[in-house]
């Protein structure tokens, strides 16, 4: 990061963590490889965020993007979904292995 870390996280299984700073990056760490995963970037600080490891919904929101190119098949796979808030009064929803935005609300 380039700028104060604000909060950090991790996912039960102790594999996957995230730190969110005031640069307006969220980074996902892969633990077993020490390394950063995926950058998701936002357009101003970063002032919460939680990670988590969930499985696929068998019956998803269709006003969800949960079907975008890149996403695990629905019911093989476990799915890495990190919440956002951030300073420009938006909550993204991400896909944060594949680093893709699923949903944005306004805060």
């Amino acid at each position: 990061h380039k700028d104060s870390v604000e909060m950090v996280a991790f996912c039960p299984n102790d594999r996957w963590m995230m730190s969110a700073s005031t640069d307006g990056n969220v980074h996902v760490y892969d633990s077993m490889l020490h390394r950063v995963r995926v950058t998701l970037k936002h357009p101003l600080a970063v002032t919460a965020a939680k990670i988590r490891v969930s499985m696929p919904d068998p019956n998803p929101d269709p006003n969800l993007n949960l079907n975008h190119p890149g996403s695990h098949p629905q019911g093989t796979h476990a799915r890495v979904i990190c919440v956002t808030g951030c300073a420009d009064g938006y909550i993204r929803v991400w896909d944060a292995l594949q680093g893709i935005l699923l949903h944005k609300l306004h805060g």
